[in-house]
């Protein structure tokens, strides 16, 4: 019965060939073939379970969230810290301030957000982070601060036109 379950799973994951085509999945075939890839592997499913528990068990995104991200501490410290501080940032709302920021983000860098709550939507993006290669979270990290930071320099240039104009 459990190998049942297994083989389900497999073809489930086989249907995303259709979704993301043949080169991701060969990128992460050649990716498990290394320890790093079987540890990061094991440590993603072990997160999916315990925010899956933690959900059941109704603690809470926060607390769901956090025990997710506890998986990488000692595999992973630098995604770790990255994925941490981005968390809290999103959380204070310092990056992605709305919910519509949130899922552009998300949209635009290949990854699907479809929480309507925003606790939630920083749950489901910090997840689907996590899974990346660090080099991968890295250039995305950058690339959505570096927008951001054009954004209130857009907005900065707005507000000081208005006043002198």
């Amino acid at each position: 019965m459990m190998q049942e379950r297994h083989f389900d799973l497999l073809i489930d994951i086989a249907r995303l060939l259709k979704k993301y085509g043949p080169r991701p999945f060969e990128s992460l075939a050649i990716f498990l073939s290394s320890k790093e890839g079987v540890e990061q592997l094991n440590n993603v499913l072990r997160g999916a379970l315990q925010l899956s528990s933690a959900y059941s068990k109704k603690t809470g995104t926060k607390t769901a969230a956090r025990n997710f991200l506890d998986n990488f501490k000692q595999s992973d410290p630098e995604k770790y810290d990255l994925l941490v501080t981005l968390q809290a940032d999103l959380r204070s709302k310092h990056v992605l301030p709305t919910l519509r920021d949130l899922t552009n983000f998300a949209k635009d860098n290949g990854l699907e957000v479809t929480s309507k709550k925003r606790p939630e939507a920083i749950t489901q993006l910090v997840r689907q982070l996590a899974v990346l290669p660090i080099e991968d979270l890295k250039r995305k990290l950058k690339l959505q601060r570096s927008i951001s930071d054009r954004s209130l320099e857009g907005w900065s240039d707005l507000i000081l036109r208005k006043r002198d104009g």
